[in-house]
């Protein structure tokens, strides 16, 4: 595992589809986004606008994410000769890592409008107010180099018995078909994990390789101290982009410069993303 930025690593997926010797396949490549792109996706929500707020924010980046991506896993991803995705590759799309999905919609949207992410900053230490500019390039990037970096085994403190003795967890990482489930998309929004996506990520028991799912009854049996080691196992060790914005504010404190930083989660919905992050006119970098 090694850290890089957004900016350096490119078109490279921070973890890729992990092959049968280790290795991870993870070069991709865009397609112009164009007014086509607009219409397929506004298309998409008309005909999905009953199903809630949480599956439509999912949807429509996963959405746009099959619409923009030409390549990937060594394979093609064409549209159909209506200028719209094909279902296969929408249902492709959630099966790769969470973490790869959100790099794709971080760096889609730096390659279609630039780097400059719009940040609001209202500041407790010396007042000021205004606009400033987040550089999307600068975003910290832990890439996955093989299949050893995408998993960590941990020794529970407090074993459990549900349908048998489990010791220790394999910890992986979850699938972008894991925030499509109920309230982890909320969960998401506010930086956390939740018990449904944790459970997602635990992939094997008692240091044995053979895949294995962990069952709700056995997650809900999990003590409290091993739930929150896991989940800053996770937090540790997960390949990916994070998911935060950083400016410094450029106002006067006490006659320097107030340099009070703020860092908010990064909000990677379409609608912002595409249109509210945009800098209109001079903003402050």
């Amino acid at each position: 595992m090694y850290q890089t930025t957004l900016g350096e690593l490119g078109n490279k997926l921070p973890i890729g589809l992990l092959q049968d010797d280790g290795s991870l396949l993870k070069d991709f490549d865009l397609r112009p986004y164009k007014g086509h792109t607009d219409r397929a996706i506004s298309k998409w929500q008309s005909q999905n606008s009953d199903n809630g707020p949480g599956h439509l924010v999912v949807g429509t980046t996963t959405k746009l994410i099959s619409l923009c991506v030409s390549h990937i896993h060594g394979h093609a991803t064409p549209l159909t000769t209506q200028n719209d995705s094909s279902p296969d590759t929408l249902a492709k799309i959630y099966s790769w890592p969470f973490m790869d999905v959100m790099y794709l919609n971080l760096y889609i949207r730096r390659q279609v409008l630039g780097p400059d992410f719009l940040v609001p900053v209202g500041c407790p230490q010396c007042g000021f107010k205004g606009n400033m500019c987040f550089d999307l390039d600068s975003i910290p990037v832990w890439v996955a180099e093989s299949g050893e970096d995408l998993f960590q085994w941990y020794d529970l403190r407090d074993h459990i018995k549900v349908k048998e003795t489990i010791r220790s967890v394999r910890v992986g990482y979850s699938l972008w078909s894991t925030i499509a489930k109920p309230g982890v998309i909320e969960q998401a929004a506010q930086g956390t994990h939740g018990l449904t996506a944790l459970q997602e990520c635990l992939t094997a028991v008692n240091r044995e390789e053979t895949q294995r799912v962990i069952l709700p009854d056995e997650i809900d049996e999990f003590s409290k101290y091993d739930l929150v080691k896991i989940e800053q196992l996770t937090a540790k060790t997960m390949a990916g982009p994070k998911m935060q914005t950083v400016v410094y504010c450029p106002g006067d404190h006490k006659g320097d410069t107030c340099n009070f930083p703020f860092v908010n989660p990064m909000d990677w919905t379409y609608d912002h993303f595409f249109g509210m992050s945009f800098p209109q006119g001079d903003m402050m970098s």
